[in-house]
């Protein structure tokens, strides 16, 4: 379980998730100096198939590539460099005021 995501976002060898938490906590959203697991925008982290993935909840832009660096980053490191790892953004609808 990936700190305040759902019990199902992580599949992977249990024996990795230590290090997926681990990665994830060191990225901040630098738009609000928050934690990507604080702000609960890890949606799933899977590692299988030979590549690490993990869905974002960030709307494109520049600070999401930004994110997306330093996941891709912090995941490399901390999975010793095993596994390539793709993050994917899973688009936000904008709030609407009625």
């Amino acid at each position: 379980m990936l700190a305040t995501t759902p019990p199902s976002a992580y599949d992977g060898p249990p024996e990795l998730l230590d290090a997926v938490v681990r990665a994830l906590s060191w990225v901040t959203n630098p738009q609000t100096g928050r934690g990507v697991l604080e702000e609960r925008r890890v949606r799933t982290a899977r590692i299988g198939a030979g590549t690490a993935v993990v869905h974002l909840a960030m709307r494109e832009s520049p600070i999401a590539c930004v994110v997306v660096e330093d996941v891709e980053a912090e995941l490399f490191d901390h999975l010793a460099g095993r596994w390539p790892v793709r993050v994917i953004l899973l688009q936000q609808p904008l709030l609407r005021l009625a």
